[in-house]
């Protein structure tokens, strides 16, 4: 967590900061996704229905530098959180997220270069793609509430008609107390 001074203009230009650096990693991310899964689809149907052994570890050669941006940079919220959450001793949902990608990754980086077994960068970048866009989802979410909640407040009234043994009387409606009697007048 990086804190922020609580100012309007400071706290407006760091929330856009922050979501132009989560939407160029979504894109990359996306990106990344949909043209890593082309090569999976052609080495899946060349699995099926045969492929030279050259196209195969060109298309597994591809795939390995399209994901590798996915993972090393859109993928790096997921291990900076982890991290973070590790030294704090509280895991939180970045460290599975992180493990995973790792895994996933490092099976596929030692496959490639081997030259055997399955790899796996299409499920990488798609893992990293559909979290990030959950997340990125969650934040309007969050400032969408945060923002109602603004509204919803503006609307609280700052004085209040209260009756005690002189009559109504205006008092500041932080003033009022269970037991009061009030007047809510139209509007």
């Amino acid at each position: 967590y990086r804190p922020h001074p609580l100012a309007g203009s400071a706290v407006r230009s760091a929330a856009t900061r922050e979501r132009r650096q989560a939407m160029k990693r979504l894109a990359v991310a996306g990106l990344g996704m949909m043209q890593v899964m082309t090569y999976a689809v052609s080495l899946y149907a060349g699995a099926w229905q045969g492929m030279d052994e050259e196209i195969r570890e060109f298309l597994r050669l591809v795939s390995l530098v399209v994901a590798t941006p996915v993972v090393l940079y859109s993928g790096r919220p997921f291990f900076v959180g982890a991290w973070r959450d590790i030294r704090a001793g509280r895991p939180g949902m970045d460290v599975p997220v992180a493990l995973a990608l790792t895994l996933a990754y490092g099976a596929s980086l030692y496959n490639g270069f081997r030259g055997e077994g399955e790899v796996y960068f299409d499920s990488v970048a798609m893992i990293t793609t559909f979290i990030l866009l959950g997340r990125y989802l969650e934040k309007i979410g969050g400032r969408q509430a945060r923002k109602d909640i603004r509204h919803l407040l503006q609307l609280q009234p700052d004085k209040a008609w209260r009756r005690d043994s002189d009559g109504w009387q205006e008092v500041q409606a932080s003033a009022l107390a269970g037991g009061d009697t009030i007047l809510v007048k139209p509007g």
